[in-house]
């Protein structure tokens, strides 16, 4: 998109899974600033039939975000934030760096998490230039007897099962986790 794109407050957008032909993976190019409302969600889908159905990794949905810009998450939001994919936040090439977080983003590749007391969760993962995180949590935020991560960033691996055309050895170059293996 030119020119930035926003993803409305209170809205629930789904990454559904492919079918036959179609691939289930796909690249967002953002030209400008992405800013995400603060009710907003960005979830892969699983309840559809395409993902019930799933016969191959081909179909499994995955999304790349490349950010010609910079990443806003907007704060206040009433309830936890989910937003899926890899985000690559490459900022505006005319930029020349990033000035320190007092300052106003000059569009460098900066990710603001938005002042909120909700947790943001990033289902994928996220490469930027620069990093500010903004959120606070509690346990009574968090609704459990300890506290929460503010900013969660959940690595699901489906850029590795499935990268979009053109991002396979992207895909590779980024670490895998394991747990207990």
């Amino acid at each position: 998109t030119d020119g930035g794109l926003t993803i409305s407050t209170s809205t629930t957008r789904t990454i559904d899974c492919g079918d036959g032909a179609s691939r289930g993976a796909g690249i967002v190019v953002v030209d400008g600033d992405l800013h995400v409302g603060a009710d907003a969600k960005v979830l892969y889908g699983s309840s559809s039939t395409n993902c019930t159905t799933m016969s191959s990794l081909r179909h499994l949905p995955s999304l790349v975000w490349i950010v010609q810009g910079d990443v806003i998450f907007e704060g206040d939001s009433s309830a936890a934030q989910q937003v899926s994919g890899v985000f690559a936040v490459l900022g505006n090439p005319a930029s020349t760096g990033c000035p320190t977080l007092d300052v106003a983003s000059n569009h460098c590749g900066r990710v603001s998490t938005g002042r909120s007391d909700k947790i943001l969760t990033i289902g994928g993962g996220m490469i930027a230039r620069q990093y500010n995180f903004e959120r606070t949590t509690s346990a009574l935020s968090c609704g459990v007897a300890t506290s929460c991560p503010a900013e969660a960033f959940v690595a699901d691996g489906r850029l590795q099962a499935n990268p979009p055309s053109g991002l396979s050895r992207f895909a590779d170059s980024v670490p895998r986790f394991t747990f207990g293996f």
